[in-house]
C-alpha cells in the first residue's frame, strides 16, 4: 500500500509501525474470533475481554514493542507502561468485543501514537483497521486522513435537522441514565442517531462522510485517539466533551454542542 502524503512525514516511520501492528492484530483475530470465549468480566457485565482480545492484543504488543519498550503504552487489555520518551502507544486489540462475541461483523482494531505535549498528549499517527470489510482508516497529523490510498472528507455541511449523528454508551446504569438525558435533546433535533458497537469505527466514519457525526461523554482514550485524528485530519472538529469526545464539521460540532449538557460524573 502506498501511503501519498506522509511519506515526507517525520512520523512516517511510526505510521509504518501502526500498520504493521494493526494488521497482526486483524490477522488474530480472523484466527481466534471464530472460537472467542469470554475470559474476563471488567467494569460492569457488558464490558469483558475475549479469547479474541488477547490474542489481537499480543499480537500488536509483538509489533509495536519490536521498536522500543522505552515508549510507553495505554491499552486495553495490559498495564499502562509510562513513557520515558516523551511518545506512547495508545492500543484497542478489539474496539467493539460485544459485536465479536454475539457474531456481529463491526469490530476493528485502533492503535494510535501520541506525544506529550504542554498540556497533555496529541495522536500523531493513527490507524483504525476493519477486519470484516479488509479497511485501513490512518492518518498522520498534519498529512490529511485516507482509507488505503484514497484521501477522506467529511460529508458537506448539513443543517442539525440533517445530520445522522452516531453514539455508543455507558457500561454502568448511572452514565446511561446521564446519557439518555441527551438523547432527549439530540432525537428530535437530528436526523437520525445511530449506535454501531464500535466508537473507533463511528469516528472512522464521519471521516470517510458516511455519518455526519460522533458524540459521547464516557470513553476511554483508547476507543476515540485514533479515530478523532483521522476525523480531524479530514476537517472535522474534534473536541473533548466529558473523558470522551465530541467530532462533526465545525458549524455542525457547533449545534450540537448547544443541545447536549456536560454533568458531572
Amino acid at each position: 500500500m502506498s501511503m501519498p502524503g506522509a511519506s515526507a512525514s517525520n512520523w512516517d516511520p511510526w505510521l509504518q509501525r501502526a500498520l504493521k501492528a494493526a494488521r497482526a492484530g486483524t490477522d488474530a483475530l480472523r484466527s481466534a474470533r471464530a472460537e472467542a470465549r469470554i475470559v474476563e468480566t471488567k467494569s460492569a457485565p457488558g464490558d469483558f475481554v475475549t479469547t479474541a482480545d488477547v490474542a489481537s492484543n499480543e499480537a500488536i504488543l509483538e509489533v509495536v514493542d519490536a521498536s522500543d519498550t522505552q515508549v510507553g503504552l495505554v491499552c486495553e487489555d495490559h498495564p499502562d507502561r509510562p513513557s520515558d520518551t516523551g511518545l506512547r502507544w495508545v492500543v484497542d486489540a478489539v474496539d467493539g468485543t460485544g459485536n465479536l462475541a454475539l457474531g456481529i461483523p463491526h469490530f476493528a482494531v485502533s492503535i494510535a501514537l501520541e506525544e506529550r505535549v504542554e498540556d497533555g498528549w496529541e495522536p500523531r499517527v493513527g490507524v483504525v483497521h476493519d477486519p470484516n470489510r479488509d479497511e485501513v482508516f490512518w492518518a498522520v497529523d498534519g498529512g490529511g486522513a485516507w482509507l488505503g490510498d484514497t484521501r477522506l472528507s467529511i460529508r458537506p455541511p448539513c443543517p442539525v435537522d440533517d445530520a445522522v449523528v452516531a453514539t455508543e454508551y455507558a457500561y454502568t446504569a448511572e452514565g446511561r441514565t446521564r446519557q439518555a438525558r441527551n438523547l432527549t435533546a439530540l432525537l428530535p433535533a437530528v436526523r437520525s442517531v445511530r449506535s454501531t458497537g464500535s466508537s473507533a469505527l463511528d469516528l472512522a466514519w464521519v471521516a470517510a462522510g458516511r455519518l455526519d457525526a460522533f458524540l459521547e461523554d464516557e470513553l476511554e482514550r483508547w476507543d476515540w485517539a485514533a479515530g478523532a485524528l483521522i476525523s480531524r485530519e479530514a476537517g472535522a472538529e474534534c473536541t473533548p466533551w466529558g473523558t470522551g469526545v465530541l467530532c462533526a464539521g465545525p458549524a455542525l460540532a457547533a449545534e450540537l454542542r448547544a443541545l447536549i449538557t456536560t454533568e458531572e460524573f
